[in-house]
């Protein structure tokens, strides 16, 4: 009797309740739409942060430039490039270089719905759709001027021509499947450690097909059209195997990769874990797809475990941001569970609460993205208040990069840190100025930057040096959030008993 209450649950053979195929398209038409109404939403609220600012600053350069003093950041040639290209053709303002992550995002989800019918059917294939069109994560993504959303697209288009070329060998399909993952590797270096983890879940395919051997070629093609690439990776990394802003992995981390990619939701992460864990059994109760459904586990788990073991080893390069790469296998995998329940159970029962929760998701991003206007809105006081005589200082680069854009050509700007100029600012010609007290007090007024990267590591260290206590009585401005503060410097008396060359940084 149990056997028979569990069979109302679970869709063993699903045929007769999939959708037709037109159906199913206008559904991931739809809700393509979706996405890109959701990710051009708010796209321009935030300020722009300082790997954006970074983004920017490169593409500005010339190819010439940019490959003589290679290598400008930890990033591939084609990364900055992509957003030179992009940039020529649609100008240079905030919302151009949104709009590129923007369009491959939306791209990604018909790519991924794709990806997901060739799998698991049309069911799965809609729900692949929703589930990745609501993703509050992705959504924050696809607003980064970064190359996340366009190495995530190509790694998609990788895994739909791998399994297209493994289970029917055709030529194009092949050429395909070795172009879309030498871009991704050209994008991101850790396309290279997923681009590895996609041929190891495809090998149970490739072996009962009888197509080990094309995959093995595709796979040498596929190393030699990246070997440029992937030499820079080592002579880069070899020397520097370990990311001086990236804490070690503990326990909490390895539970945050799920949770950022369930868009901090905990009721969601449960909902999401349940698909995967119900995909995983019933591939293996039925017996059916199951060499596909341990491909995306592959894709889901070794990128996963491989650079938890490298950190675990003392590199230091866990960070929860470069797991979105995994996205795609978790949102399939949950799609391909629920789609194997009874549809009244889904539609009923799962489809609601997603929907509620994503939405939940969506609104704290986009109030989050709202709130961290601060860096634009500082400027903005800046540009409308700024008089002769004044001078900036920025604190960390945090804020003096998004300054590059922000109040770019407008005036003289100063940057005080501890730490050495980075080879991305000396790649775009800028060079770190330093100031004395000196200096500071020939002007009128003085507008202090104390942004720090990540507001949670803020420090309020700057205000207790002598230097800066000292100009606490004539304080004229402080931005609510405390990263603009703006000082009244007439009385230069308060700088008497300093030395010139008494530079502000030397005193952190």
């Amino acid at each position: 009797m149990c056997g028979v209450g569990a069979e109302k649950f679970l869709v063993m053979d699903d045929s007769s309740s999939e959708p037709k195929l037109k159906t199913a398209l206008l559904a991931v038409v739809v809700l393509t739409l979706l996405a890109a109404v959701l990710r051009f939403y708010r796209a321009t609220d935030g300020s722009i942060w300082l790997d954006e600012g970074y983004t920017i600053l490169l593409s500005r350069l010339s190819n010439d430039t940019l490959f003589n003093s290679w290598p400008c950041d930890d990033n591939p040639f084609l990364a900055s490039r992509l957003y030179r290209w992009w940039s020529m053709l649609f100008g240079g303002s905030e919302f151009a270089f949104e709009s590129l992550a923007i369009v491959f995002a939306v791209l990604s989800v018909p790519a991924a719905a794709y990806l997901a019918w060739q799998l698991f059917g049309t069911r799965a294939a809609v729900w692949t759709a929703f589930l990745l069109s609501a993703s509050a994560i992705h959504v924050r993504y696809a607003q980064f001027i970064r190359v996340y959303s366009a190495a995530l697209f190509f790694l998609i288009l990788a895994a739909v021509f791998l399994l297209k070329f493994v289970r029917e060998g055709r030529g194009r399909d092949g050429a395909a499947w070795v172009i879309a993952a030498s871009l991704t590797v050209y994008l991101h270096y850790l396309g290279a450690l997923l681009i590895g983890c996609l041929v190891l879940g495809a090998l149970l395919i490739a072996l009962r097909r009888g197509r080990f051997k094309q995959l093995v070629l595709s796979c040498a093609a596929i190393g030699v059209l990246v070997s440029p690439a992937l030499y820079m990776m080592f002579s880069h990394y070899l020397h520097k195997l370990t990311m001086g802003w990236m804490r070690s992995p503990a326990f909490q981390t390895f539970v945050s990769i799920w949770y950022h990619l369930s868009s901090e939701s905990a009721l969601l992460l449960f909902l999401l874990l349940s698909g995967v864990v119900f995909a995983g059994y019933a591939a293996l109760r039925s017996r059916q797809r199951t060499a596909e459904t341990l491909m995306l586990f592959c894709w889901l788990l070794l990128p996963v475990a491989v650079i938890w073991a490298l950190s675990q080893l003392g590199s230091s390069m866990f960070h929860v941001r470069y797991f979105i790469f995994v996205l795609p296998a978790f949102v399939i995998l949950a799609a391909a569970g629920f789609s194997r329940l009874a549809p009244m159970v889904d539609v009923v029962w799962i489809l609601p609460l997603v929907i509620v929760l994503s939405g939940n998701a969506l609104g704290d991003y986009y109030f989050e993205r709202k709130a961290s206007a601060a860096e634009r809105s500082a400027y903005q006081f800046l540009n409308d208040h700024f008089q002769g005589g004044d001078v900036v200082l920025h604190m960390t680069k945090c804020s003096y990069v998004p300054s590059r854009f922000y109040a770019e050509g407008r005036r003289k700007e100063y940057l005080i840190d501890s730490a050495p100029t980075s080879r991305t600012l000396r790649c775009a010609g800028i060079n770190d100025d330093r100031i004395t007290i000196a200096d500071v007090a020939k002007y009128n007024r003085l507008w202090l930057f104390n942004r720090d990267c990540f507001p949670r590591r803020a420090s309020q260290e700057v205000f207790q040096r002598k230097e800066f206590k000292d100009l606490y009585p004539r304080l004229l401005y402080e931005s609510p959030d405390g990263s603009l503060s703006l000082f009244d410097l007439t009385y230069r008396e308060i700088f008497a008993g300093y030395e010139s060359d008494n530079l502000i940084g030397d005193s952190q």
